[in-house]
């Protein structure tokens, strides 16, 4: 059924489909080579003052224990991607990405929407962006959707796990006046 569904939604956006630009796009947008400096630099930026940094350095966090986890669970599993899966066009990845499950932009997308929610920040353009994503890896044939069902149950679960543990408010200050004093003095 996984399989058979797979290949029934990959052909929507098959190459040369009008929606393969798009889910190619929200492939890129969702890897963690994107997301990771994008993080950094708003963080550097001190846009949107203490609590949206604060945001950026627990999403931050975030990605980097995902990366973690799903490239060691993707080395356990060693699920091989769907055969409509054109590797030609896969762009940015790394050898333990030649495996489908679980997705990795999913956990990353379920992670970040449970964050954006526990946070109170999430909005309506995020949501819709953190459920695009994952659905772009089932139409470029990159992952069957238990992959990506799984992934971003994954993600939710990371997010579960690691909210009690990240950094509040007062400890941020503390950290970021640290990287700042260092960085002055370098």
């Amino acid at each position: 059924l996984d399989a058979a569904l797979s290949e029934r939604l990959s052909l929507l956006a098959r190459p040369r489909a009008p929606l393969r630009r798009v889910a190619l796009l929200l492939e890129v947008s969702g890897h963690a080579a994107l997301l990771l400096p994008l993080l950094a630099v708003l963080f550097a930026l001190q846009a949107g003052g203490p609590e949206a940094r604060l945001l950026c350095l627990r999403l931050f966090a975030g990605q980097l224990f995902d990366l973690l986890l799903i490239g060691c669970l993707k080395a356990v599993f060693r699920r091989g991607r769907p055969g409509r899966n054109h590797a030609a066009d896969m762009t940015a990845t790394v050898a333990v990405d030649h495996y489908s499950f679980p997705s990795g932009h999913a956990s990353k997308c379920g992670m970040m929407l449970c964050l954006l929610h526990f946070s109170a920040c999430l909005r309506l353009p995020a949501l819709l962006w953190l459920l695009a994503v994952p659905a772009s890896r089932v139409l470029l044939g990159r992952h069957f959707p238990l992959d990506v069902a799984c992934g971003f149950a994954i993600g939710c679960l990371e997010a579960l796990l690691m909210w009690p543990y990240l950094p509040g408010l007062e400890l941020s200050a503390r950290l970021i006046g640290l990287l700042a004093a260092a960085i002055g003095r370098s």
